[in-house]
C-alpha cells in the first residue's frame, strides 16, 4: 500500500525544468501526487526528457503517471525531432480516419519510448461558433460524426501505441467564443444542440472504451447554474457517470485556469473538484508551490462521509494503470 495520502494521488501536478530539483525531489517524495504533467519548459531533447521521466517513475511506489498535452498543432510540448502533426481540422480534412489512426499511433510510439503514459487529446469539441478560437483548428470538424470519424480514430491510434488518451472538453467548449484560459464561458446551447452535438462524440467515445475523460472549464445553465462543469455535481455525477454510464477516470482541466478565479484561491477549487466527483484534479503549478493543496485535501479527505468516494476515485486511477 501506498505511503501517501489518497488525494494526493488524486493530484496532476507540474516540475519546473529539464531536470528536478533537490526540492522538488523531496516535496514530491513527501507527496506522492498521482501524476506529473510536462510542458515545454520540461524539454530539451529527448535523451533528457527520457531522463526525466524516468527519474519521475523511480521516486516512489506507485509511480507517478506521466503526462502531456500532445494534440498536434499550437497544442505541442515536445518539438522536433518528436513528430509534429498538423492541428485535428487540418488532419481531419487531409485524412480518412485509418491514416488519422496510423499518425496517432506513430506519434504515440514517441512519447511511448520516452517513458510518458498520459497525453491529454483528442479534443472531441464539436465547432458549432465560427468564433470559437480557443478550440478552433484543434477539433476535427464542425459536425459531431466529423468529429466522432477522427477523435476516435486518434484515440485508437494512442491506446495502440500505449498511451492512456483522454477525451476533452466535457460536456463540449465549441459552441462558446470566451477562452476559458482567461474568463468563464457560458454554453447557452439548447437540450436538443446538447444532447445531439456536443455530447454525441463523448457517447461514442465511451461506447468505444475511452478510459478517461476531462472536464471543461464554462457553465451549462442547462445542467447546473451554479456550478462550472469542472466543478459541478451534477455535470460529473448526474450527467456523465450516470446518465451516460462513464465508469472511467474523470479529470479536470487545469484548476488555476482564469475561468476559475470567482470561485476561490487553487486549494479550494481542488477541494471543489473532490467534492464534485473528479478523480484526478489537475493542479499544474510546479510541486513546491502546492503544500497548501495536498493539505486542503487530506484534511477534507478526514470526513467519514468521503472514505468510499475517495476509494472509489482511487481504484478508477489503479484501474488505469494496467491500461498503459
Amino acid at each position: 500500500m501506498s505511503r501517501h495520502e489518497p488525494t494526493a494521488r488524486m493530484l496532476c501536478v507540474g516540475v519546473a525544468g529539464p531536470a528536478l530539483s533537490p526540492g522538488e525531489r523531496k516535496t514530491l517524495k513527501r507527496f506522492g501526487p498521482g501524476a506529473i504533467i510536462l510542458f515545454k519548459r520540461n524539454y530539451a531533447d529527448r535523451a533528457q526528457l527520457r531522463e526525466l521521466c524516468r527519474d519521475l517513475h523511480r521516486l516512489y511506489d506507485p509511480p507517478p503517471f506521466v503526462a502531456v498535452d500532445q494534440e498536434g498543432g499550437r497544442v505541442i510540448r515536445f518539438g522536433p525531432p518528436f513528430i509534429q502533426l498538423a492541428p485535428a481540422r487540418e488532419l481531419a480534412r487531409v485524412h480518412a480516419p485509418p491514416a488519422i489512426e496510423a499518425l496517432a499511433r506513430a506519434m504515440g510510439a514517441e512519447l511511448r519510448a520516452a517513458g510518458i503514459d498520459l497525453d491529454f487529446a483528442p479534443v472531441l469539441d464539436v465547432v458549432t461558433n465560427p468564433a470559437n478560437d480557443v478550440i478552433g483548428d484543434r477539433a476535427f470538424g464542425r459536425t459531431a460524426a466529423r468529429v466522432i470519424a477522427g477523435g476516435l480514430a486518434f484515440m485508437r491510434g494512442l491506446r495502440s501505441a500505449g498511451i492512456i488518451p483522454c477525451a476533452k472538453h466535457f460536456p463540449g467548449h465549441g459552441n462558446v467564443q470566451e477562452d476559458s484560459h482567461r474568463e468563464l464561458p457560458v454554453s447557452h446551447c439548447s437540450r436538443r444542440s446538447l444532447f445531439e452535438v456536443h455530447l454525441k462524440p463523448f457517447v461514442a467515445a465511451i461506447a468505444a472504451g475511452v478510459p478517461m475523460i476531462m472536464m471543461a472549464h464554462l457553465m451549462t445553465p442547462l445542467i447546473d447554474q451554479q456550478r462550472p462543469a469542472s466543478l459541478s455535481r451534477p455535470h460529473i455525477e448526474g450527467l456523465l457517470r450516470k446518465r451516460l454510464g462513464f465508469g472511467g477516470v474523470i479529470a479536470t482541466d487545469d484548476l488555476q485556469m482564469g475561468a476559475l478565479e470567482a470561485t476561490g484561491a487553487l486549494a479550494d477549487r481542488c477541494v471543489a473538484a473532490l467534492e464534485a466527483g473528479a478523480d484526478l484534479l489537475l493542479a499544474c503549478r510546479p510541486v513546491e508551490e502546492l503544500a497548501e493543496v495536498f493539505v486542503a485535501l487530506a484534511q477534507r479527505a478526514k470526513s467519514p462521509a468521503m472514505g468510499p468516494r475517495l476509494a472509489a476515485s482511487v481504484e478508477r486511477l489503479e484501474r488505469l494503470r494496467q491500461i498503459g
